[in-house]
């Protein structure tokens, strides 16, 4: 027989016994689709004014994209949609009719086609399941929108089809397990074809609205159910919506309320088949339409002792659960291993597969004492003969849904292994078969905790004492000997956590125990937990012989010196020592490098586009070791105020090896900005952050972060050094404010201003080379008055200079040729700005905002750049270009003086110099006191005094 078919027969032997033993059949009166390959389906639209072919499984982000998709998964007969509501006897209580129920409204004439069209039924009955991502600016109400498109482009930000699915045959619940692997916060579920008749914008009758909320609970769904979802239990669905995103308060699955993105890996729903039994709904039910009575809440089971939920659609994490434990056997010489898991699953009758596996390094098998993998068990066990040293194993497994064909036989894939489609990994579980030792220790539990506030981390790790056999008791008393307890230091040294002593009791039976532990060696004032150690107790059998020491201590992450492993070892007088015993502790390395832009990117920045920084890449090695039980890496910000922010994120969870990698964006928030990234042994990764302070410096840590408990998702935290960063910024001032008495122009009445910028660098020892300045000018800032062409913002670099004398003999003039050279020092910079705009009546004040940005270079030696592992923008010299921006507001009021009568720009400047108090002249001004001689080209000069700050 072969290979397939033994896993055929042993599945279906398990499968079919289990499905025979309920209480009654689900008597299904159709062929339901069992699988459907959306691969060859397109959608065409037309966006940006192209017509464009996609892939139906391609996210639509635009409303042209979602509406095409839309019209086409629901008029194309050959996508399967439901066919009938069905009642728990299986009973086809009601057919679904496209064309009755794809029903449109007035105001939307052009949705799908025209009211009168006939929308075909689909030729097969089965679940076409779409994601709907919710905007978090959705906040109106449907009745403000009107139109098709305006609603979907107001409340929707993605619609998905979802094409990964597994069919349930069970005979007493049966539907369909889907899995989505988007990140997504605000969302809900659409499906192709409406069993509950309503007519509500944007979707109609159309498609099914999955809704989280039961009516009674308000806005329960607004609360944040992450946790939830990565321990697996199930969130319920309580009724086919009207409209999920009809509600102000929020009608859709909210994964956080702050908005933070998640990897959602593994994030399934079931929708079974028997969820619209029929059932009348309470006479309080509003709707206008005939069929309102059928089909309202999800539920209302007519199975005697069933409970509603049970048919509810459901949402969770597809997650696996594994527990290892170890234990002598009959057998002498021998120890037991077994392993029990289970998943998700569990709260549903979803027949599975189990492949469990055992962890050689980072290679995993299946664990050859399975003779048939996979299995439907969800227990094993199986002997292990013990040896002079103790052995650790590893294990983990992965459950994935049976999926059968239409008649009841398996599907396989193209290594004749059970096919799947949706799966889960277990954390990695581990067991100690102990040695031949006659300490018998053991190394119980595992905590570290990172203390961003003083760089260490702070470790509490439980090491016991613990016979392994009756005979191993016996020995361990009749001896009564002190033990020392040792670590090793972060150098490798040992030093003694603790000292354990006996004493027999009269009684001949039970003897005590005490603990002295080493103050030297324990740390007090930082501490994992408030747990206090047991002293002293009372041995009295084999079945309590067992003594914890809590090994308290830290470790500075100042210098990334901490150890990857600490080794533990009973210790007695005459020699005799316990073998070692290790703890695993995971560190990573961490490079901060500034991000820039490249020196065409600057060259083309004269609108200010590029998204000024500083922007910083931290990388670090990631750990690919699947005993890890590795859950993220943290990145984290300390500024110079000691504030922490949490500025990215890599997720792995499941021990998948690939990371869900965010960072911040744009807006502050972390984003899938990255997305999937698979990391092999020595792989790195790498997150920015867009939001750093110009002006201070900043140190990063990447934080590994570890489970050590999955029901509570309770997790250990690993820092390591943090490196600092300083970016270069600019300072902008802006002094000597003058305006001119309104004066008449062909245009109408105008009026002149001027004021002086001085723009002064802020430097660090890396950034040596300013590239260059650009500065804009925005007038009406704060929005007070009302301004002609100046609105929009003014490059003064592509201004020409201009300059004149007043009536009264005043010589004025802007000088901008400051900004139109490169920098090769990191001096300050003068310009001059002048312009004229309408004038303003008198009392009256106007706001002018300046803009500069300075553009500076950073000039990496050899060795450093060698030390980049990754860098997001860089050059082919190794330069990387800074953005520092400053905006700064002048204020133009009446206490500004009325230095101008009147602006000629006829009359041109021919030179400028500037004299200090000295009598010292220069073609740029002093600092303090400067008097100012203009030539013009008529051969007038004019002299005035101007103090610089």
């Amino acid at each position: 027989m072969s290979l397939k078919n033994i896993f055929r027969l042993v599945a279906l032997v398990v499968v079919c016994s289990t499905f025979n033993a309920r209480a009654y059949e689900y008597h299904n009166e159709t062929t339901k689709v069992h699988h459907f390959d959306y691969s060859d389906y397109t959608v065409t639209y037309t966006g940006n004014g192209e017509e464009r072919t996609v892939s139906i499984t391609d996210e639509a982000t635009s409303v042209e994209h979602m509406m095409a998709l839309l019209r086409k998964v629901y008029t194309d007969p050959t996508i399967p949609g439901i066919h009938y509501a069905y009642d728990f006897n299986g009973t086809q209580s009601r057919k679904i009719d496209y064309n009755t129920y794809g029903h449109l409204g007035d105001s939307d004439g052009n949705w799908l086609g025209k009211k009168g069209d006939v929308y075909p039924n689909p030729d097969e009955d089965g679940m076409t399941l779409l994601l709907v991502q919710v905007k978090d600016s959705w906040k109106k109400s449907y009745h403000s929108k009107y139109k098709g498109a305006e609603y979907i482009a107001n409340a929707y930000e993605s619609i998905k089809l979802v094409d990964k699915f597994v069919r349930v045959d069970d005979p007493q619940n049966p539907g369909y397990l889907f899995s989505i692997d988007d990140a997504t916060n605000r969302f809900f579920f659409i499906s192709k074809g409406k069993p509950r008749s309503t007519y509500t914008k944007p979707l109609y009758r159309m498609f099914e609205q999955i809704s989280p909320v039961n009516p009674n609970q308000g806005s329960a769904a607004t609360t944040s159910f992450i946790s939830d979802m990565r321990q697996g239990k199930p969130y319920y669905c309580f009724h086919d919506c009207t409209n999920v995103t009809s509600m102000d308060s929020g009608h859709w699955f909210t994964i956080s309320n702050n908005g933070e993105a998640y990897s959602l890996r593994n994030l399934t729903i079931f929708i079974p088949d028997r969820r619209f039994e029929y059932q009348q709904t309470a006479p309080n039910v509003a709707d206008n339409n005939i069929d309102s009575k059928y089909y309202n809440e999800y539920g209302n089971s007519q199975n005697p002792g069933e409970e509603d939920w049970e048919v509810m659609p459901r949402v969770f994490m597809y997650t696996a659960t594994l527990d290892a434990s170890v234990a002598e056997s009959e057998t002498p010489g021998y120890f037991k291993i077994r392993l029990n898991w289970n998943s998700s699953m569990n709260t549903m009758n979803v027949p599975e597969h189990f492949y469990v596996y055992r962890i050689d390094g980072k290679n995993r098998e299946l664990l050859t004492t399975i003779d048939t993998p996979p299995t439907t068990e969800k227990s094993h066990e199986y002997l292990v003969e013990q040896q002079v040293d103790p052995q650790k194993f590893y294990y983990m497994i992965t459950a994935a849904p049976i999926i059968f064909n239409a008649d009841g036989s398996l599907v396989y894939d193209e290594t004749g292994m059970p096919a799947m489609t949706i799966s889960a990994d277990s954390p990695i579980r581990s067991v100690v078969v102990p040695g031949i030792d006659p300490f018998f220790s053991e190394a119980a539990d595992a905590r570290s905790r990172y203390d961003v506030a003083n760089e260490v981390n702070i470790y509490k790790n439980k090491v016991s004492i613990r016979p392994t056999t009756s005979r191993d008791y016996e020995a361990m008393k009749n001896s009564l000997e002190e033990y020392t307890v040792t670590r090793s230091d972060t150098e490798g040294n040992k030093v003694t956590v603790a000292t354990v002593r006996f004493s027999s009791n009269d009684d001949g039976h039970s003897y005590n125990y005490e603990v002295i532990y080493n103050a030297d060696s324990q740390v007090t004032n930082l501490v994992f937990d408030d747990e206090q150690p047991a002293l002293s107790g009372v041995i009295s059998s084999f079945e309590n012989a067992t003594v914890v020491i809590i090994d308290r201590f830290t470790a500075s992450t100042a210098t990334n010196e901490h150890s990857p492993c600490y080794t533990y070892c009973f210790e007695q007088t005459d020699g005799k020592h316990s073998n070692d015993l290790a703890v695993n502790i995971f560190k990573t390395f961490n490079i901060v490098e500034g991000v820039g832009f490249t020196i065409d990117e600057v060259d083309a920045d004269e609108d200010h586009q590029l998204n000024s920084g500083p922007y910083t890449a931290v990388s670090f090695d990631a750990i690919n070791d699947p005993v890890a039980n590795l859950l993220e890496y943290s990145v984290l910000r300390v500024d110079n105020k000691n504030a922490v922010t949490r500025v990215g994120k890599a997720e792995n969870f499941n021990n998948s090896g690939t990371y869900h990698v965010f960072g911040t964006g744009f807006d502050g928030n972390l984003n899938d900005n990255q997305g999937s990234v698979y990391i092999d042994n020595n792989g790195i990764l790498s997150i920015t952050d867009h939001n750093a302070s110009g002006s201070t410096s900043n140190k990063y840590v990447p934080v590994i972060e570890t489970l050590y408990d999955v029901s509570t998702m309770e997790v250990n935290t690993y820092g390591c050094d943090m490196a600092n960063v300083v970016y270069p910024s600019v300072k902008l001032t802006v002094s000597n404010q003058m305006k001119s008495n309104p004066f008449s122009r062909p245009n109408g009445k105008m009026m002149g201003y001027f004021c002086l910028l001085r723009i002064e660098p802020t430097m660090t020892e890396d950034i040596n080379t300013v590239y260059r300045y650009r500065v804009w000018r925005v007038n009406n800032a704060s929005g007070s008055t009302s301004t002609s062409s100046l609105d929009a913002e003014t490059l003064l670099n592509k201004l020409d200079n201009e300059s004149g004398v007043s009536s009264d003999g005043y010589a004025y003039g802007s000088d901008y040729t400051e900004l139109k050279v490169d920098y090769p020092e990191t001096g300050v910079v003068y310009v001059q700005d002048l312009f004229t705009d309408n004038a303003l009546e008198a009392k009256q004040k106007k706001n002018v905002q300046y803009i500069v940005r300075m553009y500076s270079t950073s000039d990496l030696d050899e060795e450093r750049a060698a030390r980049r592992p990754y860098t997001a923008r860089s050059i082919d010299d190794g330069l990387d270009y800074f953005v520092a921006q400053t905006k700064v507001t002048a204020l133009f009021d009446d206490k500004v003086v009325t230095g101008l009568d009147d602006l000629k720009a006829n009359n041109d400047v021919a030179d400028v110099t500037y004299y200090n108090m000295m009598g010292v002249a220069s073609k740029k001004p002093f600092t303090g006191v400067n008097i100012v001689v203009t030539r013009y080209t008529s051969g007038r000069t004019a002299t005035t005094k101007q103090i610089i700050p």
